[in-house]
């Protein structure tokens, strides 16, 4: 079974990983111009890497932030 899912940003890409999870194969179909990730995404910007939109984000649920530390996307703040 395949499920599609339209959106490359953090909720697109967090619900294709949960799918496979559960053994479904999923498509992320995206505009992505630059890579997945949308708003949660870096750029390329006179040779540094820098945040596009999404400056910081804060977890309550733990496992929220166990995905995130996981997935080595983001960092906590201070940790550079």
């Amino acid at each position: 079974t395949s499920v599609g899912i339209i959106g490359g940003g953090i909720a697109g890409l967090a619900c294709a990983r949960r799918l496979a999870q559960l053994g479904l194969r999923a498509v992320v179909f995206d505009t992505g111009k630059r890579g997945p990730g949308g708003r949660a995404s870096s750029r390329t910007w006179r040779g540094h890497v820098v945040d596009h939109a999404v400056q910081f984000t804060a977890g309550t649920d733990p496992d929220f932030v166990a995905a995130l530390e996981a997935s080595g996307a983001v960092r906590r703040w201070g940790d550079d």
